[in-house]
């Protein structure tokens, strides 16, 4: 028994650094937080990363800069993307893609209620919005989540933690709160339902449909699962944004010179 305490360190030990290893945060990989000059150069600066997104979409389609101001539960954020059918593609993701691995997706997210939507999505895992449904989808025009009344018209935040290769052990939280999902529409297909190193704001990498329409700002990309400290902490996150002044308006107009036609002009 002389070596018992020994021994009660060392269990002691075992304990403190498994439980320290249990609580170890997710790895924030990628940042896309929409303040820099995206819009002039179509390319979305990655503020945690390297791979920056590219912009897609023509005409009126094009992502487009504007501010997000705080708006209910969103603080001041500086600058949001507003999206009407275009996208951002992001190519060479340094995520987990084995089997059983996670992966953490967060984003701010404004939905104006436009049916068969996508916020985000990898290949062919994504989350949808559907005929009154918001969840995850592996292709197979399936939906795990929760029913989306409320959610429309109205900045949220979400946070999504994505399992490779079993879609029924997604999380998915809303404003901070963890959701309680449910088999809505049809049955997932886990051979589709991984995280891949390409992915799509608005819509998936499959095709280019489901694209997004309203307003993401703030999207993070995480290796492992996000735990409610980290978005909690996301939720706070509030920004200074200096708005450039208004262009002073136009000098009134000098009149230079003038004819009245009233002489003999005619002769």
């Amino acid at each position: 028994m002389k070596n018992w305490p020994i021994r009660m360190h060392l269990v002691m030990f075992l304990f403190l650094t498994g439980f320290a290893f249990n609580l170890q945060s997710a790895e924030l990989i990628h940042g896309y937080d929409f303040d820099d000059d995206w819009h002039i150069s179509g390319q979305l600066a990655d503020q945690v990363g390297s791979v920056n997104g590219t912009r897609t979409g023509s005409g009126s389609n094009i992502p487009a800069r504007v501010l997000a101001p705080a708006s209910g539960i969103k603080p001041q954020t500086c600058y949001a993307a507003e999206f009407k059918n275009g996208a951002f593609h992001l190519d060479g993701l340094g995520v987990n893609t084995v089997n059983g691995g996670q992966n953490s997706v967060t984003f701010w997210m404004y939905w104006d209620g436009t049916n068969n939507v996508m916020p985000f999505g990898w290949h062919t895992h994504d989350v949808w919005f559907f005929s009154g449904s918001f969840g995850f989808n592996s292709g197979s025009s399936d939906i795990y989540g929760i029913d989306s009344t409320g959610l429309a018209n109205g900045w949220h935040h979400v946070a999504l933690v994505f399992n490779n290769g079993n879609l029924t052990a997604n999380k998915m939280y809303i404003d901070g709160v963890q959701q309680t999902l449910t088999q809505r529409r049809r049955s997932p297909n886990n051979s589709n339902a991984v995280a891949a190193s390409s992915a799509t704001i608005s819509g998936w990498r499959r095709s280019s449909g489901y694209r997004f329409d309203g307003m993401l700002d703030e999207v993070n990309i995480y290796r492992g699962e996000i735990s409610q400290a980290e978005i909690n902490a996301e939720l706070a996150v509030t920004k200074s944004c200096v708005v450039p002044p208004p262009p002073p308006p136009p000098p009134p107009a000098e009149l230079k010179h003038h004819y009245e036609f009233d002489g003999y002009w005619d002769t």
